[in-house]
C-alpha cells in the first residue's frame, strides 16, 4: 500500500470522529437547554386564589339581572291580578243585566212591546218580507178566513181590530201578530207553519177560538 492511499484513510478516520465530537456537543446543549426550559411543577392554588379567579370568571351583572328579573316577575303577577279582577268584575255586570231583563218591572215591560199587535200596528219596524202589510187575510190565512172576516180586510187592520169585538176578531188580531213574529223574531216558539194551521183549527168553534187567542197572545207578551 502506497503512503498517500494511507494518509488518506487516517484523514478520513479523524473527520469521521470530529464529526461525532460535534454531534455529541450539539446534543449536549439541546439537552442542556431543555432542561432549563421544562415547566415547573404546578402547586395547587390557594383558597384566595380561587376567591380571585372566581370573582373575576362569574360576571359582576348576575345580581343585576336577577333583580330586574324578579321585578319583571312581580309586574307581570300584578298585571294577571288586575285583569283577572277586571274580567271577573264585567262577567258580574253581565249577569246582574241578564237578572234585570227577566225580573218583572220597568225594564222587561220595555222589551216585551216588541212584538205585540199595538207594536206592528205602529209601523215603528219594517214587517218581514213575507207578510205585506196590505196583504188581505185570506191570502195569508187560506180561503177558510174569507167565511169569517171580510175578503178585502189587510193584515194590517187586524193587528188594530179592537179588543171589544168577536172572539174570531181577538183570534185574528193575535193570530196575525203571532204569523209576522214567526217571521221576525229569532226563537218565537211558534212557526209561520204552524201559526196558519193553528189558525185554521181555531175558527171550528167559538171556544177553539178562545183558547187558541189565549195562546198567541202569551207567546206575542213573551216575546222580545
Amino acid at each position: 500500500m502506497e503512503p498517500s492511499e494511507v494518509k488518506t484513510e487516517e484523514q478520513f478516520l479523524n473527520s469521521k470522529q470530529s464529526e461525532g465530537d460535534l454531534g455529541a456537543r450539539f446534543g449536549q446543549r439541546i439537552k442542556t437547554k431543555i432542561s432549563a426550559t421544562q415547566i415547573p411543577n404546578q402547586t395547587p392554588l390557594s383558597s384566595s386564589k380561587w376567591k380571585f379567579i372566581s370573582s373575576n370568571i362569574v360576571p359582576r351583572t348576575s345580581s343585576k339581572n336577577m333583580a330586574t328579573s324578579l321585578l319583571l316577575l312581580v309586574r307581570l303577577t300584578f298585571l294577571l291580578v288586575f285583569f283577572t279582577t277586571c274580567f271577573a268584575a264585567i262577567a258580574s255586570a253581565s249577569t246582574t243585566t241578564v237578572t234585570l231583563k227577566r225580573q218583572p218591572g220597568f225594564i222587561y215591560a220595555r222589551t216585551r212591546g216588541r212584538c205585540t199587535p199595538q207594536f206592528w200596528s205602529s209601523k215603528r219596524e219594517a214587517w218581514p218580507k213575507m207578510v205585506p202589510q196590505h196583504s188581505t187575510v185570506s191570502n195569508m190565512f187560506g180561503s177558510i178566513a174569507s167565511e169569517r172576516y171580510r175578503s178585502d180586510m189587510t193584515v194590517l187592520e187586524s193587528t188594530a181590530m179592537s179588543e171589544d169585538g168577536s172572539v174570531y176578531g181577538r183570534l185574528l188580531k193575535q193570530a196575525t201578530t203571532a204569523l209576522i213574529n214567526s217571521y221576525a223574531r229569532k226563537g218565537f216558539p211558534y212557526s209561520a207553519w204552524e201559526v196558519k194551521t193553528l189558525m185554521i183549527q181555531g175558527l171550528v168553534s167559538e171556544d177553539a177560538a178562545a183558547r187558541l187567542t189565549k195562546r198567541f197572545s202569551t207567546a206575542n207578551d213573551a216575546c222580545n
